[in-house]
């Protein structure tokens, strides 16, 4: 202030440098501009990244503002390596894949990976280099290879079969096949080659196989087998007897030798009929009486032979014919009649059966008999005449003895059940026929079902009440029952008196097994039996056992009997537990006895440690439950300080190495930040 007037001098101001300020750095030989981030006053500094300035390069750049000039020195920019997150993606052919380095891949660094990595259908190795930090690939070393399912043609004998590679093979392999890769036709060897997916063949040794008699299958015609007469070459034929094959076939076969295999045709083999062979009589007395020719019967032969093979009751020829195996049979046997002929006789529209004959009766003759024979109710004389097995009875003179039973004067007493009562019929009832009743008129405990009242000689009755049924048990039906102190209803299903269902115990108590007896009388169910019921406690019952203060609920996996039990492991109850625990059905319940359970220690093992990309085997010694061992990080990762954790829980082995830290030397040198993030893991996989 001078005079009132007030000056300004900015002489001590200092200058900032702006973020849109550049400085000149040399990075790998080329200048290239580098600016700070923000806004810097004079006197600050700051590290910008070399990327900023040359991407592909890592490291920092140092910036300082002196009263407003940028300036640099002593850049520690370097070119980028490839690590383990880098992509890169290999194509082979028409397929592609996105693939990452498993280790980190110094700049200009180069590696080498399967094709069949990218496309399982090549072979060979591509070549992945890394350039500032970016991955490239060079494919040019792949080639198609040939799959298992290639196929290839050769020829043999002017013949060109087919073979399949079976196995995968490189571009430019050779690999030597037996020539049965063809086909069973053929023997000898040849070579494969692959070349880019193409197998192509050639023929070694490959040659069609002949038919040796100690090499071919023999020959077989309706179950039997023959040899054949002689080696032959293929495409050769021979010409020998049927019989040579089966000894009931006469003709000759003709055999074609095919590549190996024979090709009998059996078109002239004609079937004959062995003695063994049987065919049906199909009529008399015995229809299934069987005839056989004595000896080997020829196709379109035939044996005349005397019926009375099939018994005294036959006489005359039948004749026997062979075609192609099957066995015919032409009788002309006549059949007389005899004791077991079944005779009948129809008098006034009812059908009796006549006494059996006491001797034989040629066929053809004829006698008499008295009607009553057939019926006491007629009189008169019946005519009989023998016809090839058959009797026929004329029953024209055959009249009534009586009129039957009438209304009133015929009665007979049924009893049904202990319940009885005098029947008559309501109309007349002629003899030999009857009438019924129904049982529930009768007796009132059988519902179903009736009394058959037959009326014999002179009125006289006789009553049959054995159709008679007494009343069944109803369905749904819900009985009470109660075994074990435990009672409750089963629902019975309708059964007929006088009979018993079982029922199982289960539909009582699902801890119930065995059977539940019930039975029915006149309609009545009768007290149920539960003597068969024993207890169980069935699959899918819970129990609980006591661990460590905890209740655990227990799952049966199969039904067990009360009184059984077994052990199971402590750990299926809980893991991290040792040691068995008894499991019982008491009284069907599930008990579990836990007294030997206790916690798992942790085993000696071998737990793998990572810190920064490096890692370290440490053996962790036999530790306690809940007890822990200390390791030195360094011994994972020299660059790291501190020390890291092992602890056992519950027989797992879990590590922390949350407390390692990156030493100062370490860091500066690396680039990295004070304390990296790091995580350890045990060999079985616990993070």
């Amino acid at each position: 202030c001078d005079d009132g007037v007030i000056a300004v001098s900015a002489e001590r101001c200092l200058a900032p440098c702006a973020a849109s300020m550049t400085v000149a750095v040399a990075i790998d030989g080329e200048m290239r501009p580098a600016s700070p981030t923000e806004v810097l006053l004079s006197g600050q500094s700051q590290d910008v990244n070399c990327s900023s300035a040359k991407p592909g390069y890592i490291g920092s750049i140092p910036l300082s503002c002196a009263n407003g000039v940028l300036t640099s020195q002593n850049d520690t920019c370097e070119p980028s390596p490839c690590n383990t997150a880098t992509e890169v993606n290999l194509r082979v052919g028409a397929e592609s894949k996105i693939m990452t380095p498993n280790e980190l891949v110094a700049h200009g660094g180069a590696y080498e990976t399967p094709c069949s990595a990218a496309n399982d259908l090549y072979s060979g190795s591509i070549t992945v280099t890394c350039l500032y930090g970016t991955l490239a690939s060079d494919a040019s070393g792949c080639e198609l290879a040939c799959p298992g399912s290639a196929t290839f043609t050769t020829e043999v004998e002017g013949e060109m079969p087919t073979g399949v590679a079976s196995t995968r093979m490189d571009h430019g392999a050779i690999e030597s096949r037996n020539c049965s890769v063809l086909g069973p036709r053929f023997i000898g060897d040849l070579d494969i080659r692959c070349s880019r997916g193409t197998v192509t063949a050639e023929n070694v040794s490959c040659e069609i196989r002949d038919c040796l008699v100690a090499e071919v299958s023999p020959l077989e015609l309706d179950g039997a087998q023959g040899s054949l007469a002689g080696d032959l070459e293929h495409g050769g034929n021979t010409t020998q007897a049927c019989a040579s094959v089966n000894s009931i076939y006469t003709g000759d076969v003709v055999v074609v030798c095919d590549g190996g295999v024979l090709k009998p045709d059996y078109a002239s083999c004609r079937k004959g009929c062995v003695a063994s062979l049987q065919v049906p009589l199909g009529q008399g007395p015995a229809p299934q009486a069987q005839a056989s020719p004595s000896d080997l019967l020829a196709d379109s032969g035939t044996e005349e032979r005397n019926c009375s093979i099939f018994g005294e009751s036959y006489d005359g020829e039948f004749e026997l014919s062979c075609a192609q195996g099957v066995l015919s049979i032409q009788s002309s046997c006549r059949i007389a009649c005899n004791s077991s002929t079944v005779m009948t006789a129809t008098i006034s529209g009812e059908t009796y059966n006549v006494p059996a004959l006491t001797g034989l009766q040629p066929s053809g003759s004829s006698w008499q008999q008295n009607c009553s024979a057939a019926s006491e109710a007629f009189t008169g004389t019946m005519s009989l005449a023998c016809a090839d097995g058959v009797v026929a009875v004329d029953t024209f003179a055959c009249v009534p003895v009586d009129p039957g039973c009438l209304p009133g004067t015929s009665v007979v007493q049924a009893d049904v059940g202990g319940s009885k009562k005098d029947l008559s019929p309501t109309s007349p009832v002629p003899t030999g026929q009857s009438f019924s009743v129904e049982c529930t008129s009768i007796n009132s405990e059988y519902s179903g079902g009736s009394v058959t009242v037959q009326c014999g000689v002179k009125g006289a009755m006789t009553a049959d009440s054995s159709g008679c049924l007494l009343n069944p048990c109803p369905a749904d039906t819900a009985i009470s029952v109660s075994a074990f102190a435990l009672s409750g209803q089963v629902t019975a299903p309708a059964i007929s008196s006088g009979s018993t269902q079982r029922l199982p115990c289960s539909d009582l108590a699902p801890n119930l097994a065995g059977e539940i007896t019930i039975a029915c009388t006149a309609g009545q169910w009768e007290q149920a039996s539960t003597e068969g019921c024993t207890l169980q406690c069935p699959d899918g019952q819970v129990g609980q056992a006591l661990l460590s203060g905890l209740v655990i609920d227990y799952d049966l996996q199969d039904t067990l009997e009360d009184g059984k039990g077994f052990f199971t492991g402590c750990d299926l109850l809980s893991p991290g537990y040792g040691g068995s625990a008894i499991v019982k059905c008491t009284r069907g319940a599930v008990s579990i006895s836990t007294d030997t359970c206790e916690v798992a220690q942790c085993p000696d093992q071998e737990v793998l440690l990572s810190l920064a990309a490096k890692s370290g085997s440490i053996r962790s010694g036999t530790l306690a439950n809940g007890t822990s061992k200390t390791v030195d990080c360094a011994l994972i990762n020299a660059d790291y300080t501190g020390t890291a954790r092992l602890t056992c829980s519950l027989g797992d082995v879990f590590a922390d190495v949350s407390t390692c830290i990156c030493s100062e030397d370490a860091c500066a040198k690396a680039g990295c930040a004070r304390t990296a993030p790091v995580a350890g893991v045990v060999a079985g996989g616990h993070p």
